[in-house]
């Protein structure tokens, strides 16, 4: 599950039961903090690879067929 879902679902149920006061809650801005700050983190770990190594961490760098 992406963290965009996770946090259209976090926002639509912080709205459904606690309107517009829960996005200025603690528990809201740690729930956000947990889905965005591990995939970051691994966002800039993998970062170094790519700037260290020149690797794509996807789709390898060889010519294909496609594209």
């Amino acid at each position: 599950m992406s963290v965009a879902l996770l946090f259209d679902l976090l926002l639509a149920a912080a709205l459904l039961w606690c309107s517009w006061r829960a996005l200025a809650a603690p528990w809201t801005v740690a729930a956000v903090c947990a889905m965005v700050l591990p995939p970051l983190a691994w966002y800039l770990w993998a970062n170094q690879f790519w700037q260290h190594f020149g690797n794509s961490l996807g789709v390898s760098n060889e010519a294909h067929l496609i594209g």
